[in-house]
């Protein structure tokens, strides 16, 4: 979901849902430079609404603002669409 909003770090379930009831938790972190740019990301394990697999918001930092992406987990025989 591309929210293209400000959102704080506790809004993290509105990355995910326009659904307030979701519930997004951290499972598990790291810290990664992903870009070999010297600039490290964090990537978010995200547990939503129980499913421990849903996927991962990966956070950026680009002078002064913090970006985030949020990815989904997709397996193979699920079909994606816009």
């Amino acid at each position: 979901m591309d929210s293209n909003k400000d959102l704080s770090i506790t809004q993290l379930n509105q990355a995910v849902s326009e659904d307030d009831g979701v519930d997004v938790r951290v499972t598990k972190f790291a810290v990664v430079d992903l870009e070999d740019d010297g600039i490290p990301e964090l990537v978010l394990w995200l547990k939503v609404n129980g499913n421990k697999d849903y996927g991962f918001e990966v956070l950026r930092y680009q002078q002064p603002t913090v970006y985030g992406y949020t990815l989904p987990v997709f397996r193979s025989g699920q079909v994606f669409s816009h």
